[in-house]
């Protein structure tokens, strides 16, 4: 399989995506989907920019907090390499 994707931290793949690590440049993508209503109507309150931020820089941070036993992983579409969730 061909890969597209430019994070240090790729789990896993299927055919049409991947799953990797989230990171700070992800910022824009994740911001259009905690401030989309439609997106975000039955998880929690949409959010600003720095509520946005915030919650990336949480989620980034539980990689290396071995106390968090979840982790929140970024799916990216392969073939334009969009996030497109989480």
């Amino acid at each position: 399989m061909s890969r597209v994707y430019f994070s240090k931290i790729m789990l896993f793949d299927t055919n049409r995506l991947f799953v990797r690590h989230l990171e700070e440049d992800d910022q824009e993508w994740f911001y259009d989907m905690q401030s989309n209503s439609k997106v975000i109507l039955y998880i929690k309150a949409v959010m600003n920019r720095k509520e946005s931020k915030t919650e990336l820089d949480r989620f980034i941070g539980y990689y290396k907090d071995t106390t968090v036993f979840f982790k929140i992983w970024a799916v990216v579409e392969k073939c334009s390499n969009k996030f497109i969730g989480i």
